[in-house]
Order: structure tokens, then sequence, then C-alpha cells
């Protein structure tokens, strides 16, 4: 499997940063940016030169006032401002592929065919900058629309031949989605998220993975949500990854893990510890933040590179 991780832009030569890119280059890893921003967009394009012949990166264009792409609107005018900022945006940032997120204006839960004329349409214009960079995008199932409209979305996709449009299946969001909004029982829904992944890749769209532990009655205490968890650390847990695992091998696998709250026993080294003392004297900041920030980063890398080798032990149980 190839693996990618949740790679945050903390803005400047910030440690946490290089915190992030030696963690990744050790573990061989690649990343996968979370941009808000067409500020975060240079920022990113600068620091990314020092590693693009090291390491993968893929690029998660995040809804913002400035980023958001409602590809389903029917108003042909704000479509196509949509369409053009969404290009502007690819052709300004390399890597080996883009992700975003399934919206639709406002937040529907279904796409109407007038919607979903708009969103193949939008996409049809895409596609050929996405083939003249060789990337692709993918558009992420993010519990917005109900699942058999996503479906709907991807197979008309298929449909209409975008050989560098695909689907981008977010394994926490696909069983929040079933277990919750759909009311199964756990092992149903597992079963169910079995069957969206093979229902997705019998599409032939290509086709990228967010995949983390989801606890839908033990939310995050910072974020709120429910998933974006350490492998093992929620419901669907490791012997429910061990059933999923076979249809992830040889996939590429971005571990979407976020900040995590027990920091508290994280270890920074001596260097890292002066590196953010150094930085918050520099910038007049709070130090004991900066340490906190930095123990935060610190054990949420060891929770993903912790989950890599979890599923990495599921496909040896396998063989």
């Amino acid at each position: 499997m190839n693996y990618f991780m949740r790679f945050d832009c903390w803005g400047g030569n910030h440690p946490i940063i290089n915190m992030q890119l030696e963690k990744a280059i050790l573990n061989s890893i690649g990343l996968e940016l979370n941009i808000y921003s067409y500020k975060q967009q240079y920022e990113a394009v600068s620091l990314l030169k020092s590693v693009n012949n090291v390491l993968d990166y893929n690029v998660h264009i995040r809804k913002s006032g400035e980023l958001g792409f409602y590809f389903s609107d029917d108003i042909p005018e704000r479509n196509r401002k949509y369409v053009e900022s969404a290009i502007e945006f690819l052709t300004g940032t390399s890597g080996t592929g883009y992700i975003v997120h399934d919206e639709t204006d406002p937040y529907l839960t279904t796409l109407s065919d007038s919607r979903l004329n708009s969103y193949i349409n939008a996409l049809k214009l895409i596609e050929p900058y996405l083939k003249n960079l060789n990337n692709n995008l993918y558009i992420e199932f993010s519990n917005t629309l109900e699942i058999n409209y996503y479906l709907k979305l991807i197979r008309q996709i298929s449909h209409t031949n975008m050989e560098h449009i695909g689907s981008c299946i977010d394994i926490g969001h696909v069983y929040y989605f079933y277990r919750v909004k759909q009311g199964y029982t756990k092992n149903e829904s597992i079963e169910k998220l079995k069957q969206f992944i093979v229902d997705v890749k019998n599409t032939g769209v290509p086709v990228y993975y967010h995949v983390h532990d989801c606890d839908p009655y033990n939310p995050h205490p910072w974020y709120g949500v429910a998933d974006h968890k350490c492998i093992g650390d929620g419901e669907i847990g490791i012997d429910g990854f061990r059933r999923i695992i076979p249809l992830l091998e040889n996939e590429n696998l971005n571990l979407e893990i976020l900040p995590v709250s027990n920091y508290h026993d994280a270890i920074l080294t001596e260097s890292e510890t002066q590196k953010l003392i150094a930085y918050a004297k520099k910038h007049n900041l709070d130090a004991e933040k900066q340490i906190r920030d930095g123990k935060i980063i610190k054990q949420t890398l060891d929770d993903i590179v912790k989950s890599r080798n979890i599923l990495d032990s599921l496909v040896k149980e396998k063989r």
C-alpha cells in the first residue's frame, strides 16, 4: 500500500512543519496538504520545492471563503466562476492528485437532474487541465450527499470516460453514514462499507482513500467529529479493519488523523523543544503554547505511524 498523511501548513518555517516533514521522510509516507487559502497554496508550493523529489504529495482543497467549488450549482454564471477558480488553483499547484469534498450548493443532500448535469459539465471543463498536468481530481464522500446520490455521480463520471476524475472513499465518513444516519449495527455498517468500496471500484474511476477509525458516540473533544481517529481507537477497530483490508491492499491511502488530545505523555527531543522556544521568542509568541502544539503534533505523528503499522500487519496476516 502507498501511504500518505495529513499535513497542515502552519505558515513560514515553523518547527512543526519540519517535524511533519522529517516524520514523513523517515517513514516513507507521502503528504496530503490541507489548503484553505491562496496564501497557504503559495506557502505550500514554496515549501515543497525542497521535498519534491523525496515525497509524493496530494492537495486537499478545503472549503473556505476563498476555496469553495460548488460544481452542482445550476446557475450557469456562478458555475462558470467555480470552474474558473478551480482551474486557477489546480494549475498553480503541483502534486500527484487533488481532493475536494462532494459539496453542493447550498449543502443539499440530493442531486436533481439539473444539478447532476451541472456537476458533470463542470468536471468535463476541468478534465483537460488535469490531463495536461497528468494528475487526478478525487471527489470525496463527505457525508453531505446521501450515498445513493454520490454513487450516481461517480457512475455518471465513469460513463463520460473522464480518465482523471475519480472518487475519494473516506472510510470514517462512509461508516458514520451507515452507522448513525441509517441506523445499522456495527457489523452491518462494516458490511455496507465494504459493499460501497466494491461499488465504487466497479465503476472503473480512479480511487483514493482517506483511512481512519470512527467512534460515532465519542466525538473528538476539540473538533466535534466522530472520526479521524487512530486505527484501533474507534468503533470500527482492528477487527473491523481486518475485514476491510483485502479491499485496501495495493491502494493509495491517506492516514487522515486529526491532531490528538491525548498528547500529555508525548516527549519532545531537546532539539525540538529548543527550536519551538526559539521560534516563540523570535515571533513574540507564548513558548508554552508552542511546546504544547509540538507535543500534540508529535503524538499525532506517532499515531499515524502506528495506524500504518497496524494496516501493514493486517495485510501480512491475510497472506
